[in-house]
């Protein structure tokens, strides 16, 4: 402990700023996984227990302070613990999935950038090929490369959340040099590639004739995506800021609190569920 009562102040409120930037730094790689997922494959029992988990709760109150739609979320996904085991459940969030994001008859809301940046329904357009040069940025492309638009919701999620583990990893190694670069490259993408069709997405999304599940996350994503926008802007000052330098200048360091390994092992079981018509929407490493 330093022997300078004004260094040790300045120590611990570093070191709780370290603390509270980690936590929604693994937040994020949790809920980009969790909608990159939910907005990607058919549902199943594992995905949904997956989500109804307390951990998902716990992740969701991290920004319901902060937001209203999310502090919605959090009661949704709290009442999905008995429902997430229940057969006719499933069933009802199948057939809700198949309404949203696979036809036959038409979807309530196109869950593809473009037709909201050009106002036409087709696919593969330049905003498209903006996407994919994006993914190609950071080495990877679509599993089904010229096969499915890149610009899927769920694909941009996935890619979303490829970004945050690595910032996640640059973070605990204090290269806060790479973790700048990062932000900055995520900021632009919420900015520009999210933030700019999600909010109508949603809205498009409410005239649902149901709503057992999707609307719901539809609703929580936008809300995410809005308040990560201004997450990524504020981290990007702090990263510019003296407790970003002193941080690094004290080689600081502490004891993750078991909350972090318990989101972080819930994160790699979600990882590892494999639904139906995911792979229409992954992301894979190319050369």
């Amino acid at each position: 402990m330093s022997e300078n009562p004004d260094s040790a102040i300045e120590e611990t409120a570093v070191r709780d700023e370290l603390l509270s930037l980690e936590a929604l730094l693994i937040s994020r790689c949790y809920l980009f996984a969790l909608f990159h997922k939910a907005f990607g494959g058919e549902p199943n029992s594992l995905f949904l227990e997956s989500m109804a988990s307390t951990i998902t709760v716990d992740v969701v109150n991290e920004y319901a302070h902060a937001d209203e739609t999310m502090g919605k979320l959090e009661v949704f996904i709290s009442g999905l613990s008995d429902k997430a085991r229940d057969a006719s459940f499933l069933d009802e969030a199948i057939t809700e999935y198949a309404l949203f994001f696979e036809g036959p008859a038409d979807l309530p809301a196109y869950p593809w950038e473009a037709p909201y940046i050009s106002h036409d329904a087709t696919v593969f357009q330049k905003s498209t090929l903006t996407i994919r040069e994006a993914y190609r940025s950071y080495g990877l492309q679509v599993k089904l490369f010229q096969h499915v638009p890149d610009d899927h919701v769920s694909t941009m999620c996935a890619f979303m959340g490829h970004l945050a583990d690595r910032s996640l990893t640059a973070f605990r190694d204090r290269r806060f040099g790479d973790l700048g670069v990062l932000l900055g490259d995520q900021y632009r993408f919420v900015r520009d590639h999210l933030n700019n069709w999600i909010p109508e997405y949603a809205k498009l999304a409410r005239n649902a004739k149901t709503a057992c599940l999707y609307p719901q996350l539809i609703h929580g994503m936008q809300a995410f995506a809005r308040l990560d926008e201004v997450f990524l802007a504020e981290t990007l000052v702090w990263l510019g800021g003296s407790s970003a330098e002193a941080a690094v200048a004290c080689n600081m360091s502490y004891e993750a609190p078991s909350a972090f390994a318990a989101v972080e092992n819930i994160l790699a079981r979600l990882n590892e569920i494999r639904l139906v018509g995911i792979e229409e929407n992954e992301l894979v490493e190319v050369a």
